[in-house]
């Protein structure tokens, strides 16, 4: 399980690197994560080397951190440009109402 974590981790990594296409590496970073939870916990009660569940754990936390951070920025440019066409319009529309009614 450690290693299937460590592959997962590195996978959703370099895929959630790539803008527009990190949403497609959201499940197999939670499943990364859940797995290297599950095996470090195992492994902590039988004594045993934790080392690739840990890296697991890193790599997956660090992908669902980046996937989240690109859905953010995503959304928070979209959603400016949306409000600057919005304003624009109104704008637009403003104007030529004033310049309708000076007529």
């Amino acid at each position: 399980m450690g290693t299937a974590s460590l592959i997962l981790g590195i996978c959703s990594v370099i895929i959630g690197m790539i803008p527009f296409c990190g949403t497609i590496a959201f499940l197999p970073a939670i499943i990364g994560l859940i797995l290297g939870i599950i095996d470090f916990i195992n492994k902590k009660q039988l004594n045993q080397p934790k080392t690739k569940a840990l890296v697991g754990i890193i790599l997956s936390t660090i992908a669902i951190t980046l996937i989240i951070s690109w859905l953010f920025l995503v959304a928070v440019t979209t959603s400016s440009e949306d409000f600057d066409n919005t304003l624009n319009k109104i704008q637009t529309e403003q104007t030529t109402n004033t310049q309708s009614n000076e007529y």
